[in-house]
């Protein structure tokens, strides 16, 4: 199976075209190239990290939007929360709590709001739901507790996603 590109000089694609192409797209096409023209070239750690960073940071945003998106409804607020904080003991998103002081100040706020709210809660809220999230909620701030010491904030200057 040939392509349009067996017919440009390697050259051309690697000089000509690479250059202006996002990191997506120089991935979708090198696999449109045959295996022996493809272009190899490793990718910054840091940048890896900072892409990870990115999807992680994205991904808890999510969760946050959902929250004051249910405003009303304070059952699935809880719900949500709960899913927010069992999210955030898994490795990959822990570390960036182990990694940045602000955060994980920010996650031990919320913990304790949390835990107050849970407490003090007027309305009437199933206690399963409750008690899951008080659970994640301990289980969370166990983990930040026995996880330390952690190193101290250091401010990067990483350039996005991009081939040496």
């Amino acid at each position: 199976m040939s392509t349009v590109f067996d017919n440009l000089p390697l050259d051309i694609i690697q000089f000509e075209i690479f250059p202006f192409l996002n990191y997506h797209e120089r991935i979708n096409l090198n696999r449109c190239l045959p295996p022996q023209d493809r272009i190899r070239r490793k990718m910054l750690k840091a940048s890896i990290e900072r892409h990870e960073r990115i999807i992680i940071i994205d991904t808890i945003k999510k969760y946050l939007s959902k929250h004051d998106e249910t405003v009303h409804r304070l059952e699935q607020q809880l719900e949500n929360m709960k899913h927010l904080f069992i999210i955030l003991q898994k490795p990959r998103y822990f570390a960036l709590i182990a990694k940045y002081p602000n955060f994980r100040d920010r996650v031990i706020t919320k913990i304790r709001s949390l835990v107050e709210q849970i407490i003090n809660l007027r309305t009437p809220v199933e206690l399963g739901v409750r008690i899951k999230l008080a659970s994640e909620l301990k289980k969370l701030k166990d983990k930040i507790d026995s996880s330390g010491p952690y190193i101290p904030n250091m401010v990067e200057d990483v350039p996005g996603l991009s081939f040496q």
